[in-house]
């Protein structure tokens, strides 16, 4: 590796059946999508700033631990 690199982040130690992506909506609000492609249900660690969950309206906060369900989405606002 490279000194003073590192090119590892958070969304690399995901299982690889959950896909994330990123981008910014109209509002200039940062938004990320987090998609479950498994029969299992995904446990994760919200790395990103503070936001809502826009599909059920909750908060999701730096370093929280929560459950996506099987074939399910989550769709965060920060």
């Amino acid at each position: 590796m490279y000194e003073g690199f590192n090119l590892w982040s958070e969304e690399q130690e995901l299982p690889d059946t959950l896909i994330v992506r990123q981008g910014i909506n109209d509002f200039g609000k940062e938004i990320t999508y987090y998609l479950n492609y498994s029969k299992d249900e995904v446990n994760i660690t919200y790395t990103g700033k503070n936001g809502i969950d826009l599909l059920d309206n909750s908060c999701k906060m730096k370093d929280e631990v929560f459950v996506i369900k099987p074939w399910d989405l989550v769709i965060v606002e920060a």
